[in-house]
């Protein structure tokens, strides 16, 4: 059984969600050498959708987010916070520091309200 966070349990999950939870490094690598892209959500269930980051995010695996992070899964967090002249550093720390997956995405989202631009 999985269960992330506050938003379900599930009997199984997508390959690269299962990875990610089960912080099975070595597969997502060989995954990563067939071509898996970190950028593109993973289909839960009919209404959830979660990109690879989010999934460390909400289990709080900062080894897996720092992996995720070093083989470009945040690109589309950064373009957005980037692109807007915000401290990226911001962000890494505070997967740094252990803060919660909710609290992080609403970070997040905040810093992107800050600059001018609805969240994702």
């Amino acid at each position: 059984m999985y269960q992330i966070a506050y938003l379900g349990r599930w009997e199984t999950l997508p390959e690269t969600a299962a990875a990610i939870y089960e912080h099975d490094i070595s597969k997502l690598e060989a995954m990563l050498q067939g071509g898996l892209d970190l950028n593109v959500p993973i289909q839960l269930s009919e209404y959830i959708k979660l990109m690879p980051l989010e999934i460390a995010v909400f289990q709080n695996d900062v080894p897996m987010i720092h992996f995720l992070l070093e083989h470009g899964a945040d690109r589309p967090y950064r373009l957005l916070l980037s692109g807007r002249g915000l401290d990226l550093g911001a962000w890494e720390a505070v997967c740094e520091i252990g803060v919660s997956g909710r609290d992080r995405m609403l970070f997040l989202c905040v810093c992107l309200e800050r600059a001018g631009t609805a969240a994702v």
